[in-house]
């Protein structure tokens, strides 16, 4: 068909220590991720659990883009894990959206996929 594939890493609000306020904004655990173990016992994961799952996420897109010889484009290591920047888990402030967009359009232009 012609397509050209790039692969881009996701950015996320995880880290090493977060404040409650930021903790307050996850929605995957809560929501996503949550595991119903009877009528009165939830699990809920650990914000160092879902920190990790995403770095495992990232360590294998960047693995399966050198494998496969097609490019990468590393998002997460360009947006700050802050309030500022992120809404919840992983979706952006308008602000940084705007900003986002125009990187990668140019980023997607500088890799060939787009002209």
């Amino acid at each position: 068909t012609g397509a050209k594939v790039c692969l881009l890493t996701q950015p996320s609000i995880y880290r090493e220590r977060m404040s409650l306020e930021e903790n307050d904004v996850l929605v995957f655990r809560k929501f996503i991720f949550l595991t119903e173990k009877s009528f009165f016992e939830q699990e809920i994961p650990t914000t160092r659990s879902l920190r990790d799952a995403m770095a495992a996420y990232n360590a294998v897109t960047t693995r399966v883009a050198q494998q496969s010889n097609v490019p990468l484009i590393d998002v997460a290591s360009q947006i700050d894990k802050t309030l500022d920047n992120f809404l919840d888990d992983c979706h952006y402030t308008k602000r940084v959206a705007e900003k986002f967009a125009k990187f990668l359009a140019k980023r997607l232009v500088a890799e060939g996929v787009l002209q």
